[in-house]
């Protein structure tokens, strides 16, 4: 027998043995991680990391009973009911998911990330910039990890997934005469085959450009935002609006609004994490539930929402939306499944960026931003310093920008965005479990006030 059907049979063995002792529900999620991280500066590095994480949810009279463990032992079953005989009764509770019929998304693991070496890796790091006296510093890394995840529960759920995903970084400082700049740029995959030269050039050119910097005037600005600030802008200031267990408890911001006219009739907002060969879709949830397209925002109408099995048993159903993991460390399965987005879309209408810049004429753009976590998802109003970006006159990008804060409310933010690039970037976001693909950002309803 294989590996991995022995661990899946030794699951399996753990669901029964929980069973036996009275439980009414068991489900078992086991997750496997292989990571390599490298990157080259003056010199190169790698590190390795390897992790077997296990999480049993233990279900008895509506109280639910959860255990992380690394390696199974002997009185696992044990203690994990015990921890379900101590839980307090969730009223809410309904179900584990049934086995359901689950369409596999292709293209979700490469084979070649499994033998790739490590001289392969800094290999592809290799990349040429013109001699310029005003770099201070050039830095370019990468990661790959590969993973296989299995969900085993009582009710003869029996599912595995394995998938490969990859990056690829540079980053460039500069210095002169008229002060520093910093330039960034990456790209990810499920295969490691990235265009270095073109990121470091792309890095470096951005470095140069945000040398001279202006000051902005205080007040309502025409605003460009790059696809890294806004993807966490609106995953922590509006995205947590559309998620089932808020809109439950009767703390969401949208809960009333569904199928009301809450965007530009041109704004579509996907969640959609079957698209084939994307590192962030999947064929089933977190719970076992069937993967699914929800679109939430279309044609400027609110939609949908995200759902699990807990608040889904309590509307229409789990929309495959249940994700283990946590702030700042990513997905894991030390904390209970929680509803998350983790694979949005902004879609609208969209033409190149330099039309984007021809269209606000004068503004900023917004390359960076600081402190996303200090947003608030209970009201969509954020007030962020700004740590990067450029301005922009007659439709041309005339440097960069001195430090200011930019405030405004996640929801007015949305209603005032009039363009897309075509030029699309798909971003981790760094607080939450999701990737946004998305282009420049035109809007106009944004306040900017300088430091």
């Amino acid at each position: 027998m294989r590996g991995e059907e022995k661990k899946r049979e030794k699951g399996k063995n753990i669901v029964k043995d929980i069973m036996s002792m009275g439980a009414d529900e068991v489900e078992l999620m086991e997750s496997h991680t292989e990571n390599i991280s490298f990157f080259s500066s003056k010199e190169k590095k790698y590190s390795l990391y390897s992790e077997h994480e296990y999480a049993l949810r233990v279900i008895l009279d509506k109280s639910i009973g959860f255990l992380y463990f690394n390696t199974p032992t002997s009185d696992i079953a044990s203690l994990a009911f015990k921890m379900a005989k101590s839980a307090g009764p969730n009223p809410r509770w309904k179900s584990l998911p049934l086995p359901q019929k689950v369409d596999f998304v292709p293209g979700l693991f490469h084979e070649s990330m499994e033998d790739i070496e490590i001289t392969d890796l800094f290999e592809g790091l290799k990349f040429s910039i013109k001699e310029d006296a005003r770099i201070q510093r050039v830095e370019s890394g990468g990661f790959i990890t590969i993973n296989t995840r299995s969900i085993t529960n009582s009710h003869g759920l029996n599912l595995s997934e394995k998938s490969s995903k990859t990056g690829m970084y540079t980053s460039c400082r500069v210095k002169s005469d008229q002060g520093s700049g910093v330039g960034f740029k990456s790209d990810s995959g499920i295969i490691y085959d990235f265009d270095a030269q073109s990121l470091a050039e792309y890095a470096y050119e951005e470095a140069v450009t945000s040398l001279k910097k202006t000051k902005i005037e205080d007040g309502e600005t025409n605003v460009v935002i790059a696809p890294v600030p806004f993807s966490n802008i609106i995953v922590n200031s509006a995205v947590p609006s559309f998620l089932g267990d808020s809109v439950q408890e009767g703390v969401s911001l949208m809960g009333n609004e569904l199928k009301k006219k809450i965007a530009p009739a041109h704004f579509n907002l996907i969640e959609d994490p079957t698209i084939p060969g994307r590192s962030q879709s999947r064929s089933f949830d977190d719970e076992g539930s069937p993967a699914q397209k929800v679109p939430i925002i279309q044609k400027g109408m609110l939609n949908g929402f995200l759902y699990d099995t807990l608040y889904g048993n309590l509307t229409s159903g789990s929309t495959g939306s249940c994700v283990r993991y946590s702030k700042y460390r990513g997905k894991n399965l030390r904390f209970l499944p929680q509803i998350a987005a983790t694979a949005l879309s902004i879609q609208g209408t969209s033409y190149p960026l330099c039309e984007v810049l021809q269209e606000m004429k004068r503004g900023v753009i917004l390359g960076g931003v600081a402190n996303v976590h200090a947003v608030n998802p209970m009201t969509g109003f954020f007030s962020l310093p700004v740590t990067s970006g450029f301005s922009v006159e007659h439709g041309e990008i005339t440097g960069g920008i001195k430090p200011f804060l930019i405030t405004g409310s996640s929801f007015e933010m949305i209603k005032g965005i009039s363009a897309i690039s075509t030029e699309r970037k798909r971003t981790q976001t760094s607080l939450w479990p999701t990737v946004v693909d998305t282009g420049h950002i035109h809007t106009q309803s944004l306040t900017c006030v300088h430091l």
